[in-house]
Formats: C-alpha cells, sequence, structure tokens
C-alpha cells in the first residue's frame, strides 16, 4: 500500500521530485536577483557601459599650468600640440564602467552619486609629431551636480604615455565632459619623466 503510493504516477516520486525542481528553480532565480540586485554599490543604481571617441578637445594639465603648456609647468617637457589638434591626431577612447544612483534633490538641487571606472586608451602626439601610446585607469566615486549636466566623469588614477621620446607616468584626473566632447588629464603627480628634448 505504502510502496503503491510512492510510485503511483502523478502523485510519487514524480510529483515530489518536479515540487522540489520548481522549489529549487525558484529559489535559485530568487538568489540570482538578490545577487544582482546586491552587487550594485548605491541603493537603486542603474549600471552603464559606454566608450566615448573622436573628442572635439584633449588637454594635458598640470595644476595651475596653462591650458596648451602640456605638463611643462611640472618640470616634465612633454608638451603637446594645441588641445583641437590633439583632438584631430590622437586616437583616444575612453571606456566607463559602473553605476549611477538615482537623483536626488530633483526640484532643488539636482545630484546624482556615481561609481564609475574609467579606461583611456590610444595615441597622442606631442607638438613636435611624436606619437606616445597612452594609457590610465580612473576612478569617479563622487555626487554630480546635476546643473552641469555636461560632466560624464571625473576620476582620479594613473597615466602613463611612452614614446620615441621616452615616457612619463604619473597620478592624474580624468575629466570628461559633453557638448562638446572633451577629454582634460591633469597630471597632479608625476611620478618619473624621462622625456628627451628634440637635439
Amino acid at each position: 500500500m505504502g510502496t503503491d503510493a510512492v510510485l503511483r504516477p502523478g502523485h510519487g516520486v514524480r510529483s515530489r521530485v518536479t515540487r522540489w525542481c520548481c522549489a529549487a528553480s525558484a529559489t535559485l532565480a530568487a538568489s540570482t536577483v538578490a545577487a544582482t540586485a546586491s552587487a550594485a554599490p548605491i541603493t537603486g543604481a542603474s549600471h552603464t557601459s559606454s566608450v566615448f571617441v573622436s573628442p572635439s578637445y584633449v588637454y594635458f594639465l598640470t595644476p595651475g599650468g596653462a591650458l596648451d603648456g602640456g605638463l611643462t609647468a611640472a618640470g616634465c617637457p612633454f608638451l603637446p600640440e594645441a588641445p583641437d589638434a590633439e583632438a584631430r591626431t590622437s586616437t583616444l577612447a575612453v571606456r566607463l564602467d559602473g553605476w549611477y544612483g538615482p537623483i536626488q534633490n530633483p526640484d532643488t538641487n539636482p545630484s546624482q552619486q556615481v561609481d564609475l571606472r574609467g579606461h583611456a586608451s590610444g595615441t597622442v602626439q606631442d607638438a613636435a609629431g611624436n606619437i606616445y601610446n597612452a594609457a590610465g585607469n580612473f576612478l569617479d566615486s563622487s555626487t554630480h551636480d546635476l546643473f552641469a549636466n555636461d560632466l560624464l566623469f571625473d576620476g582620479i588614477g594613473v597615466m602613463t604615455l611612452v614614446g620615441p621620446r621616452g615616457m612619463v607616468t604619473g597620478e592624474a584626473e580624468l575629466r570628461v565632459v559633453s557638448g562638446p566632447l572633451e577629454f582634460a588629464f591633469t597630471f597632479t603627480n608625476i611620478r618619473q619623466c624621462n622625456i628627451r628634448l628634440a637635439g
């Protein structure tokens, strides 16, 4: 009697296995959703992944230096082309990946917390026509004021340029704005610079 009840199709082992599989699937789905939600470092954030190319201006700066002075104010002789010419001759791309939080205070002082990683890569050209490979990784974990809604990224990291006249590497800030698209690399601490001036 007991054995017949366990083996009866639709009521015994098959039924219990079916219910167990459904329960397990539901649990797994719930776990997956919970894991995805908990992966966001900001509550209520939405994920973004985008690549920006063809800027209108590219800047290499030091704090307090001239907009077209390159890194010379910090004692490093890397001098890029003028910002608009640098944009035309460079092949720089900036990839942003991370999270945008929900908009706060939308009616009075709209702002948005972000947790973004930026990667810059490509080539740039100095004023003498030498081509340098450029690469840098940056982190923007700040709150963006949405009244300045052209700001896409403002993060700190390390940037390296390597070319036929030497190399420079250092801590830098990357600022990306739209309208028009601009990449600005401000070197705040040059760790190494062995750029050689043309003889």
